[in-house]
């Protein structure tokens, strides 16, 4: 005679924050999707090297370098600086102008979470005419 397995669970498994078809109730939204919602609220795509970013309740637009941030050692090795007074100066801090002060390898987390990709800071910001604003679709409801 075989013994039944007491650990083998015969019923599906709940996970926390899905709705329950049972109990009809509406589903949390996960991390990736508020996280998503709230780059939506103050940032937007424009092309790969330009962002509009909500500032203090003012648009502006943010251009990007057209080369990855990336810290000297962390470079390919094809694409590392042979000389050594160009690899000092890939480990030199760069000013982000939505941050405000300089950034290193260490905040590209930071970086990370502002811009919505990897790899890139702000070089060079200015505030969006209303033209711009317009086209963009990013003027208020009430303005209108």
């Amino acid at each position: 005679m075989v013994k039944a397995n007491r650990n083998f669970r015969s019923a599906p498994r709940r996970r926390p924050g899905k709705a329950q078809p049972s109990t009809g109730a509406t589903p949390k939204p996960s991390r990736n999707e508020r996280r998503a919602e709230e780059l939506h609220t103050r940032m937007r795509e424009i092309s790969a090297y330009e962002q509009a970013h909500k500032i203090d309740g003012i648009w502006h637009l943010i251009e990007l370098p057209h080369h990855l941030f990336l810290p000297g050692d962390a470079l390919p090795g094809h694409l590392r600086p042979r000389d050594p007074a160009m690899a000092s100066l890939s480990r030199e801090p760069l000013y982000d102008v939505v941050l405000g002060h300089g950034v290193n390898a260490s905040d590209r987390f930071d970086l990370e979470r502002i811009y919505g990709r990897r790899g890139v800071y702000g070089t060079r910001k200015r505030e969006l005419s209303y033209r711009e604003l317009r086209g963009l679709g990013l003027l208020n409801e009430i303005k209108a």
